[in-house]
């Protein structure tokens, strides 16, 4: 509809984010003006990735790399939390104003084991953390803005790519026992995801 914004809540009562974190992501570029003769002698500018340009002394949480700015595992990011929508009547933006939220976390490193970082997390804390190699840290983390108008619930997996994310056991772990309400559990041992190739 018209009327919602891609920003919104979805219409349903809970979601669940599951998404890696800690693979350097680009989040920014550095351009330079370059001119170019063309063979009808007319000049034309365009614009070339700077690759000589370094990062100032306060910036280094970030690396950058032939021009591309990429956040790291040291860069603090901000937690987001929900945002009131004038239009959301079932919705206190009172609350959402004054008291910071928690948005149920879990965070997985690469070994499967659950980790105590960022169990509970609220709203403007700072963590230091960057994306899943594709999508940026800030851009993965939109989704707690929808606390109130759904429960939403997240769990980062420390090292999970973008796209590989689907063949991550620890995913699937996580996937089963949300799915399952946790009624099956699977053992670190017993769980070994396959995919054919035909």
């Amino acid at each position: 509809p018209r009327e919602q914004s891609s920003k919104d809540a979805p219409p349903v009562k809970r979601v669940k984010a599951i998404y890696g974190v800690n693979i350097p992501t680009e989040v920014g570029a550095v351009y330079k003006r370059a001119s170019l003769f063309l063979e009808d002698g007319k000049l034309q500018r365009f614009n070339k990735l700077d690759t000589s340009v370094v990062l100032e002394k306060h910036m280094k949480e970030y690396k950058i790399q032939g021009g591309i700015i990429m956040e790291t595992m040291k860069t603090p990011q901000v937690i987001l939390g929900p945002s009131p929508l004038p239009d959301d009547r079932n919705f206190n933006h009172s609350d959402a104003i004054s008291t910071p939220k928690r948005t149920k976390s879990r965070f997985f490193q690469l070994c499967g084991q659950k980790s105590n970082i960022r169990e509970s997390v609220s709203e403007g804390d700072l963590v230091n953390c960057c994306g899943d190699g594709t999508v940026p840290y800030w851009s993965l983390q939109h989704c707690r803005t929808w606390q109130g108008p759904c429960d939403v619930t997240v769990d980062e997996i420390e090292g999970a790519e973008h796209r590989e994310i689907l063949a991550n056991s620890t995913f699937h772990k996580v996937l089963v026992d949300y799915v399952t309400q946790g009624s099956v559990h699977l053992s670190k041992l017993d769980w070994h995801p396959s995919f054919s190739k035909d």
